[in-house]
This record gives structure tokens, C-alpha cells and sequence, in this order.
């Protein structure tokens, strides 16, 4: 299942139209349309735990904290807009330790965790490349059934 949902966050780089639009939340509502249609494809049944919404100017991160219940199969899937090229995401545990990160050169990060531990996980999201600033982000996070 791993390899189909690193296969459809592919698709959803692809997929998504790089032309201008003036409200750039519009484009990360639509790519986070795209994300959850790929996910149920990928996954099966899900449920949506959260989305966390924020613009980030160039070299800017944010840290937002989501309980994970133990045991559960999460993938949490970032997207941005247009004018954003390299978007990244690093989650770690309540004790600080790595529970995993997407640090590629792309717009569109993915982690997965397997059987979490459970308790309070932290969301940094790094915005390393926005050609206008502010960028429009998302980070959605999927408990996988």
C-alpha cells in the first residue's frame, strides 16, 4: 500500500495545474480535494484527523501539535500553492524523537507513520522555496482505517 500512496502523491504533483491564480487558497483547496481522492484511492477508508491551514513566507516553518491515537496508521500530506516549488514536512514524537519527514525538493511532502505511539506528535512545516510571498499551504492529516 506504501508504494500505490507514494505513487498517488505523484500523480497529484503532476495533476496539478501550474497556471496563476488569483486566490491562491483556491488552489490548495483544490489540491487537498485531489489528496483526499488519491488517499481513499490508495488507502481505502480513511478518516480526515485535521488540516492545518497557514501562509509561510520563504525559509519560514511553523510548528502545530495533533494527537494521534495508539497504534493507528497515519499519513499526513502537505500542499501549496503556485508559487511554491519546495515545500517540507518533519514530524516528531511527544519525546522529540523522528517519527519520519519528507525533505525532498518538491511541493507536495509525505509522511506516513505505522502504528503510532500515541500522544501529542509535532507538525513542522518548511516552506524552502516560495517565488511570492506569502505562500498558501495546507497539512492534512489522514488516520487510515
Amino acid at each position: 500500500m506504501r508504494t500505490k500512496l507514494f505513487a498517488a502523491v505523484a500523480a497529484l504533483a503532476i495533476a496539478t495545474p501550474a497556471l496563476a491564480e488569483p486566490l491562491q487558497s483556491n488552489v490548495v483547496s483544490r489540491q487537498l480535494a485531489q489528496a483526499d481522492s488519491l488517499v481513499q484511492q490508495s488507502a481505502g477508508a480513511y478518516s480526515i484527523v485535521t488540516t492545518l491551514q497557514a501562509n509561510l513566507d520563504d525559509g519560514e516553518d511553523r510548528t502545530d501539535s495533533v494527537t494521534l491515537s495508539r497504534g493507528g496508521d497515519y499519513v499526513i500530506i502537505g500542499v501549496c500553492d503556485n508559487d511554491c516549488s519546495d515545500f517540507d514536512l518533519s514530524v516528531t514524537d511527544a519525546d522529540g524523537d523522528d517519527a519520519g519527514s519528507d525533505l525532498e525538493m518538491d511541493d507536495i511532502p509525505m509522511v506516513r507513520i505505522n502504528g503510532a505511539y500515541g500522544g501529542r506528535y509535532r507538525i513542522q512545516s518548511m516552506m524552502a522555496d516560495c517565488s511570492v510571498e506569502p505562500c498558501a499551504t495546507a497539512v492534512r492529516v489522514y488516520r487510515i482505517d
